[in-house]
């Protein structure tokens, strides 16, 4: 049970046409095959979906013969001018498979903000927070807004160094102080757990620790997979925590090794 001394709105990301693609069928889908459906998911009141980025940047051009940054302002057609369209960012690979200068990222910045991109979910797998600065200035600078992650992932040994709360709590502590700097500014923290291997009772205490510091109208969002068959429970101790969004998908492209199905995500919540 998800308990909250005060109702809240918790926001949601609908992720099945870039992440739900990318785990079930590794981005190899042509953008006509699930165009329709997106644009009904959009009439029907979704209004935050992730759309680029990530493996449906190379696998439209290696395997499709699809211009990714064609697809994506073909995708802003369809969903109208008030859909948040996100995408998710490697770190100084941008959404490539190699590193890059400053002067490429800028470009990257620039030309995802061009295809109609309105958030950019930016992550560096070594938590090199400077690496993250470096993408994300960029962000900021081409217009969008810009979340930052705080790395997850579970170990198959108890450790007290690494992959804890307290690790993780220091992660965000470094991203925050480039925000209060003033030399990157961060508009939206998030825990993303590529394996879907962390336990709830390390989200749920990285989020109480995290939002008694994070300014007050800067979100904390989660994302993770269902690896496990942990996603819900998960989810259930980030927003406990004091997490304000989660990423969702839909079957078939839900569960598994991709996020849970917002179906049995609401279920939960109600329960």
């Amino acid at each position: 049970m998800i308990f909250a001394e005060n109702p809240k709105k918790i926001r949601v990301m609908f992720t099945p046409f870039r992440d739900g693609l990318q785990s079930s069928f590794g981005g190899k889908v042509r953008l006509n095959d699930f165009l329709p459906a997106m644009e009904l998911a959009a009439q029907s009141g979704i209004r935050h979906f992730e759309f680029g980025g990530g493996a449906r940047f190379q696998a439209p051009l290696f395997y499709l013969g699809e211009n990714p940054f064609e697809c994506m302002r073909k995708i802003r057609e369809v969903v109208g001018p008030d859909v948040d369209l996100q995408i998710l960012t490697r770190s100084v690979s941008g959404v490539t498979l190699s590193t890059h200068s400053p002067e490429g990222l800028a470009v990257h910045g620039k030309m995802m903000a061009a295809a109609e991109t309105s958030w950019d979910r930016i992550f560096d797998y070594m938590n090199d927070v400077r690496n993250l600065l470096n993408t994300g200035k960029p962000i900021v600078e081409a217009g969008m807004h810009h979340q930052c992650v705080i790395a997850l992932m579970g170990l198959p040994f108890d450790s007290d160094t690494v992959h804890t709360s307290d690790f993780y709590f220091n992660i965000g502590k470094q991203i925050l102080a480039f925000h209060e700097s003033g030399e990157c500014r961060v508009d939206s923290l998030c825990l993303k757990d590529a394996s879907g291997t962390t336990d709830p009772m390390t989200i749920y205490k990285t989020a109480v620790e995290l939002k008694k510091i994070m300014p007050p109208e800067m979100p904390l969002w989660m994302h993770t997979h269902d690896t496990a068959s942990t996603a819900v429970s998960c989810y259930q101790a980030a927003i406990h925590g004091g997490c304000d969004g989660v990423d969702v998908s839909v079957r078939p492209m839900a569960s598994g090794t991709v996020q849970p199905c917002l179906l049995y995500t609401s279920d939960a919540a109600d329960d």
